[in-house]
């Protein structure tokens, strides 16, 4: 289980992406985790956080490409709120499933640039 309270210090390296650097985030996290939170310079993410790159990127790309498609396919059943939860649920689930096995096989081919 998490603790509250953090006895040693630790350090968060995170990209630049705004919703990250709120004071807010920095300080509950200073205060109730005993975490640093240190953004890297931009442009360095394919650098320093390589799995963005190689997998995280693709990977969301994908699961994206697979909800627009079927969101143009069934809009009004959306805009008319007729989609049940537990539907949503089973499509997000395959799609991150199709995604996962879109992306897998060339995680080991790819090089950080």
């Amino acid at each position: 289980m998490w603790r509250r309270h953090i006895e040693t210090r630790k350090l968060l390296i995170i990209d630049s992406h705004r919703a990250q650097l709120t004071d807010n985030a920095r300080s509950t996290l200073d205060r109730d985790w005993n975490i640093a939170m240190v953004p890297i310079g931009r442009g360095l993410t394919s650098i320093l956080q390589p799995l963005d790159v190689m997998f995280n990127k693709p990977f969301t790309t994908h699961t994206d490409d697979l909800f627009n498609n079927h969101l143009s396919s069934h809009l009004d059943e959306y805009t008319n709120g007729t989609v049940p939860a537990k539907r949503r649920h089973v499509l997000m689930a395959k799609w991150v499933g199709q995604a996962w096995a879109h992306c897998t096989p060339a995680i080991g081919q790819r090089r950080v640039p």
